[in-house]
């Protein structure tokens, strides 16, 4: 489907399926320019920053920037163009910034810069997991996803109780 609609305006594209070690490893090493991946959307971008700051570690979008910003000197490393440093400044910012109404003003900045430069396109929710509850087991949430807390850390574990 991607692929179709991609081809409409221009871009050759070229679908690859294959196991997650031997995307691991293309990933280092740079192998191709685009992917698709899961990305969090905007469930926190405070914790994650993947989608709005290109060139973070293990980051599909620009890995060699985030090496040019850690160690510059090595070969793999790339200088990124002033709008990545820019942004990268940013949240580098907001990582010593105490003040929560200036901290969201930075984040307000960091992804209105993101969506102008479109770096991460995001095409759909994450699909619906499924989850073995026993009936007399209470107060579970309908549905749960983060990545980013660990899978069940904002749903309270700790206030399930059963019922019998």
């Amino acid at each position: 489907m991607f692929a179709r609609y991609f081809r409409a305006v221009g871009v050759r594209t070229e679908m690859r399926l294959m196991d997650r070690t031997t995307w691991n490893t293309s990933m280092a090493e740079f192998e191709w320019d685009a992917t698709i991946w899961s990305a969090l959307g905007g469930y926190d971008p405070t914790l994650d920053c993947y989608d709005y700051v290109p060139g973070q570690t293990g980051q599909q979008c620009g890995g060699r920037w985030g090496i040019w910003f850690r160690t510059p000197q090595q070969p793999l490393a790339l200088e990124p163009p002033d709008v990545i440093k820019e942004q990268y400044a940013r949240y580098e910012k907001t990582l010593v910034t105490v003040d929560g109404q200036a901290r969201k003003s930075i984040w307000d900045e960091i992804i209105q810069v993101a969506a102008d430069q479109f770096w991460v396109i995001g095409v759909s929710t994450p699909e619906v997991d499924f989850y073995v509850v026993n009936n007399n087991l209470r107060n579970v949430p309908e549905m749960f996803f983060d990545w980013v807390h660990g899978l069940y850390g904002p749903t309270y574990p700790w206030s399930f109780y059963f019922t019998s």
